[in-house]
C-alpha cells in the first residue's frame, strides 16, 4: 500500500529531513557544511538548501477526496560568481541531491518514502535573497496531498 502524505507540514517536514540527509552527504564527501532552511528565507548564509512553493492544482477526485497536487521547488545555492570552483561546487551537490533524494522518495523506509512525491527534473537558476546573487540548481517535487470530505 502506497503512503499517503495529507499535509503541507508533513511534507515539507519529510522534504527537510531528506534535504538533511544530503547535507550529511556533501559534508562526507566534500566536508562542505550546507544550511537546510524549510522555505525560502528572508537572508541566507550559502551553500543552502531550501524550499518554495509553487503554484499548484486541486481536484476534487470523487465526492469523498479532494487533492491537491503541489509543486515545491528545492534550491541548492552558492554564492554567484565568474570562478568556476563555485559551478563546480554547485554540480558537485546537485549530483549529491539526486543520489540521495531520489532512491529516497522510493524507499518505504525513508522520509516520505512510498508516497506520492517524486522529483519531475531539474534547472539553473539565478536567485537573489537579501541583496545576495545566488547561482542554484532547482529542483521540482510534484507531492499529491489527499484530503478526505465528510460525506454529506
Amino acid at each position: 500500500m502506497t503512503a499517503r502524505v495529507q499535509d503541507l507540514v508533513e511534507l515539507i517536514e519529510g522534504l527537510v529531513a531528506i534535504e538533511e540527509q544530503v547535507a550529511a552527504r556533501i559534508l562526507a564527501d566534500y566536508g562542505d557544511e550546507v544550511v537546510v532552511v524549510p522555505l525560502r528565507p528572508a537572508s541566507i548564509n550559502p551553500p543552502a538548501i531550501f524550499n518554495d512553493l509553487r503554484p499548484s492544482q486541486m481536484d476534487a477526485i470523487d465526492t469523498l477526496v479532494d487533492r491537491d497536487t503541489v509543486i515545491v521547488a528545492a534550491r541548492i545555492v552558492v554564492p554567484f560568481t565568474d570562478l568556476p570552483a563555485n559551478h563546480w561546487q554547485l554540480l558537485r551537490y546537485a549530483d549529491c541531491f539526486r543520489h540521495v533524494a531520489d532512491p529516497a522518495f522510493k524507499d518505504t523506509s525513508s522520509p516520505l518514502g512510498g508516497a506520492h512525491v517524486r522529483r519531475t527534473g531539474l534547472q539553473g537558476a539565478i536567485d537573489d535573497i537579501g541583496g545576495l546573487t545566488l547561482l542554484a540548481i532547482e529542483f521540482p517535487i510534484r507531492a499529491r496531498l489527499d484530503a478526505a470530505n465528510p460525506a454529506t
